[in-house]
C-alpha cells in the first residue's frame, strides 16, 4: 500500500507542481527485522490539517476564508480528475495547512489510476452508489465513477467548512435532514446562498447530477472576495463573534470578550451602549445591532 500510495504521489506532485498537492520529497527505504524494509514517504512538514483548524477556530472563521479553502480544494480536485486520478478519501484530516493558512491534499494511499473504480474505500458517510457497490459485490463486477464519488466526499467537507458557532461535522444521521439545515444558515446570510447550492449538488444521490470539479473552480472564483468583514472594536484584529445581550450590539471576537469579562467581573458593560451584559450569544449575522426574528 505504502509503494502504490509513493508511486501516486509521485505522478501527481511531478504533474501537478503549481497545485495544493503535498510535495513528496523523498522516499526512503529503511531495513527492519527479519530481512524486511519498510518504505517511509518524506514530506514537508506542516502546522496542522484543516480539521485541527476547524475544530479550534469555525466559530469565528469567516466566510472568505471558507471560500478560500474550498477553491483551493476544488482546484487540486479539478487537477487530479483531469490526470483521471482518483483520491478516493478526500476529508479535513488529510488536509494540510501551512503556515499562510494554504491547504495541501496528502494520503494518496487510496488513489487510484482509472475515473471507474470497483474497490470499497473512503470514510463515513460514503456515497450512496459505494454503499450499493458493497451491497451487491456477491452478484459480481459492480463499478461506480470515482470522480463523483470525490465530489460526494467533497460535499461534506464544504458543510464541515461552513461558518457556525461549534464544530459540526454531518454525520450518516443527519443526512436526509441536510437541506433544512443548510436552509436555516443561508436565510440568515444572502452570500451563503451560492455555496450552500454546491454544497447540496455535490451532495446529490444521483452521481451523474453531481458538479464536476472544475466547474465548481468556476462557481468559487465567483463569489465576491469582498465580503465585509467586521473586525472585532476591541483587538481590531479578528472578526466579531459575540453578540451582548440584551442590547444585541455585536461587537468583540471570543477571546477579547473573555478577557474584557475577567477584567470587569460581575459588571460587564457593552462597550457601545454601556448597558450591562447580563448574558452573550453567538450567531451567523454580520449586523452590529440585530433584532432577530420572532
Amino acid at each position: 500500500m505504502v509503494a502504490l500510495e509513493a508511486h501516486y504521489h509521485r505522478i501527481v506532485t511531478r504533474l501537478c507542481s503549481d497545485g495544493h498537492i503535498v510535495p513528496l520529497l523523498h522516499v526512503y527505504e529503511n531495513n527492519i527485522a527479519n530481512n524486511q524494509s519498510e518504505l517511509w514517504l518524506i514530506m514537508p512538514r506542516y502546522s496542522m490539517s484543516l480539521r485541527d483548524y476547524l475544530i479550534k477556530n469555525i466559530h469565528q472563521m469567516h466566510f472568505s476564508r471558507t471560500v478560500s479553502f474550498a477553491l483551493s480544494i476544488a482546484n487540486s480536485l479539478a487537477k487530479l480528475h483531469h490526470l483521471e486520478i482518483v483520491h478516493r478519501d478526500i476529508k479535513s484530516s488529510n488536509i494540510m495547512l501551512d503556515d499562510n493558512e494554504q491547504c495541501y491534499i496528502i494520503d494518496f494511499g487510496t488513489a487510484k489510476s482509472a475515473l471507474y473504480n470497483k474497490t470499497i474505500l473512503g470514510t463515513f458517510p460514503l456515497p450512496p452508489e459505494i454503499v450499493a457497490a458493497y451491497l451487491q459485490q456477491h452478484t459480481g463486477f459492480v463499478t461506480y465513477d470515482g470522480a463523483a464519488a470525490d465530489i460526494y466526499s467533497f460535499g461534506l467537507l464544504l458543510y464541515e467548512m461552513l461558518p457556525k458557532s461549534s464544530y459540526q461535522q454531518l454525520d450518516i444521521n443527519a443526512l436526509p435532514n441536510v437541506k433544512q439545515l443548510l436552509l436555516a444558515q443561508a436565510q440568515s446570510k444572502a452570500h451563503l446562498q451560492v455555496y450552500i447550492d454546491q454544497i447540496l449538488a455535490c451532495l446529490d444521490p444521483i452521481p451523474t447530477k453531481r458538479p464536476r470539479a472544475d466547474d465548481l473552480v468556476v462557481i468559487f472564483q465567483s463569489i465576491p472576495p469582498t465580503i465585509e468583514i467586521k473586525l472585532c472594536m476591541s483587538c481590531e484584529e479578528r472578526e466579531r463573534t459575540v453578540r451582548f445581550l440584551p442590547c444585541q450590539h455585536k461587537v468583540m471576537c471570543e477571546q477579547c470578550w473573555q478577557q474584557w469579562r475577567t477584567l470587569n467581573n460581575t459588571k460587564v458593560e457593552c462597550i457601545i451602549c454601556k448597558t450591562i451584559v447580563t448574558i452573550h450569544t453567538q450567531d451567523n449575522y454580520d449586523a452590529t445591532f440585530f433584532v432577530q426574528p420572532n
